[in-house]
């Protein structure tokens, strides 16, 4: 027995099949029954059947079907065409179905912006139906590298989330708290919203990359951290009904957003999404140890940059007593305010204890340790350091020391861009990346 399908089934589409049909389910129904009740009845013959059989078939989407070889001879005019223009067969471009947004690393600040991208929809049609059926039941998966310096300053701020053209959420949202444990929200069928808290804080001051899988009303979240990568943590949920999710619809927000999310504050590289599949999370390749994000060192920045603060503040403290004790040497005061002064300060005798300023400057803070001097012997008192002021006037140190000595400042004038940049000089870190 042989059984012929339709050439809009088996083949791709041509001059002479002007449409291949997606074939959604096909079975093969075999039965035997008996002739009386074959004229008898004219239906359910399969159900009225005492012997039986089905066999579940599958049939290949259409721009995965070989082409039909007609056998036909063409008209003059036809060859010709088919000679001299490359359309022949029904074709469709390659479509991705896993998307990287990104690679290197991101800064983000904990500003009100962050990494927006609409994916467009499928054009080939199996893969349309098979995002239709994943609308009521997701399997999506987000792979992140991330590396966070705090936690966030409000009550939650962006890693990722889906939001619509009217910036209303949808599926997923992955936040982080301002203890630092991961929140993760949902839209579930019909539209409500439900969500979930991580029992785990997520890693400061170091890479970690964050998997996140949805599988119908399933999700977990895998934390792969340390040194070598070998210390994990791990979250699961089950939400009480069917999680909504459309791949077709709205953005893709890595960071915040200008109506009021504030991003993290650090930096994210690595971002990509597995649009059709959830993926376990140990096949997801890890990348080279040679990698920019780890190149870069951030950990021993951030030391370097906090250390380079406190250094600001002790300076500060150290002029500060210069300036007082030379102020107190030019005024002769009473014996009252001497005490009241001794009193205030918290007196040490000067004979038992080392002078305030007895070491040399670091190597690479001179121009710093200046720009602190002057603005305490501006102000006639002066409790702390605007950051923004003294990264501005490092920044322009460091341009007037390459306007002078051209190209030879270059090198000296790194340190000051390092410190500028430290204190949030957005030029600073521009001119710092270009250089290097």
């Amino acid at each position: 027995v042989s059984v012929n399908l339709p050439d809009y089934v088996l083949y791709k589409e041509d001059r002479f099949i002007p449409r291949a049909v997606l074939v959604t389910t096909m079975e093969l129904r075999v039965w035997l029954i008996d002739k009386s009740l074959w004229t008898q009845y004219k239906k359910n013959h399969y159900v009225r059947s005492l012997a039986k059989a089905s066999y579940p078939m599958k049939s290949l989407p259409p721009y995965s079907r070989p082409p039909k070889d007609h056998k036909l001879c063409l008209r003059w005019d036809l060859e010709m065409i088919d000679k001299f223009t490359d359309y022949k067969y029904a074709n469709c471009s390659q479509e991705p179905e896993i998307v990287d947004f990104f690679k290197f690393p991101v800064a983000f600040g904990g500003h009100k912006r962050g990494v927006v991208k609409e994916l467009p929809k499928f054009k080939d049609l199996a893969l349309r139906k098979s995002m239709g059926e994943i609308t009521t039941k997701p399997r999506w998966t987000l792979s992140v590298w991330v590396y966070l310096q705090k936690y966030c300053s409000m009550n939650l701020c962006g890693i990722y989330h889906k939001a619509a053209m009217d910036d209303f959420y949808l599926t997923p949202v992955i936040f982080v708290t301002d203890t630092g444990h991961l929140f993760v929200q949902v839209v579930m069928v019909p539209q409500e919203l439900n969500a979930v808290l991580s029992a785990f804080k997520l890693p400061l001051h170091e890479w970690f990359r964050l998997d996140f899988t949805m599988d119908g009303n399933y999700v977990n979240a895998t934390v792969t951290h340390g040194p070598d990568r070998t210390k994990q943590l791990f979250m699961e949920h089950y939400f009480p009904r069917m999680i909504y999710y459309d791949d077709s619809y709205g953005r893709h927000v890595f960071g915040g957003t200008d109506v009021g999310l504030q991003a993290i504050k650090g930096f994210m590289a690595h971002a990509r999404v597995y649009r059709t599949h959830a993926v376990p999370h140990d096949v997801i390749p890890m990348p080279p140890v040679n990698d920019t994000m780890f190149a870069i060192e951030l950990p021993q920045e951030y030391h370097k940059c906090e250390a380079f603060k406190a250094y600001i503040d002790v300076k500060l403290r150290q002029y500060k007593v210069l300036k007082e004790d030379c102020l107190r040497k030019r005024v002769c005061m009473n014996v009252y305010a001497e005490k009241l002064e001794r009193y205030r300060r918290g007196y040490v005798d000067p004979e038992t204890t080392c002078p305030v300023y007895a070491g040399p400057a670091k190597e690479g803070y001179k121009a710093t340790n200046a720009l602190i001097r002057k603005q305490v012997a501006k102000y006639f008192r002066i409790y702390s350091l605007n950051d923004k002021d003294l990264s501005d006037q490092l920044y322009q140190k460091a341009i007037d020391t390459v306007d002078d000595q051209g190209l030879r400042g270059v090198v000296s004038s790194i340190p000051m861009l390092q410190q500028s940049a430290c204190l949030r000089g957005g030029q600073a870190a521009y001119l710092l990346s270009v250089l290097y």
